[in-house]
């Protein structure tokens, strides 16, 4: 055993492991997971389009155990600004 070697500790290795995996994956969906581990409801809304007519989702959160408060804002929105017909160009 070298001498100045630190101490392995298995936990630390499962640490980092996660760690990488979840930077990993946050970078390219950042954003409702975290809420969806944390317990609270969210949903993202097309609610604008790009020049290219592609939708820009906005995001939204609810309180702990309150999903109804987002399928009620889901209406109004669509309501208010309907997007369910909007399709975008597809590119081939």
């Amino acid at each position: 055993m070298i001498e100045d070697a630190p101490e392995f500790d298995g936990s630390t290795f499962v640490r980092a492991f996660l760690t990488m995996v979840c930077e990993e994956t946050l970078a390219f969906i950042p954003c409702l997971p975290r809420f969806k581990a944390s317990g609270l409801p969210a949903m993202s809304v097309p609610l604008l389009w790009n020049e290219e007519g592609l939708p820009v989702g906005i995001q939204f959160v609810g309180g702990y155990g309150d999903e109804a408060a987002l399928f009620r804002l889901a209406g109004q929105l669509e309501r208010a600004k309907p997007w369910a017909e909007r399709v975008p160009p597809v590119h081939s």
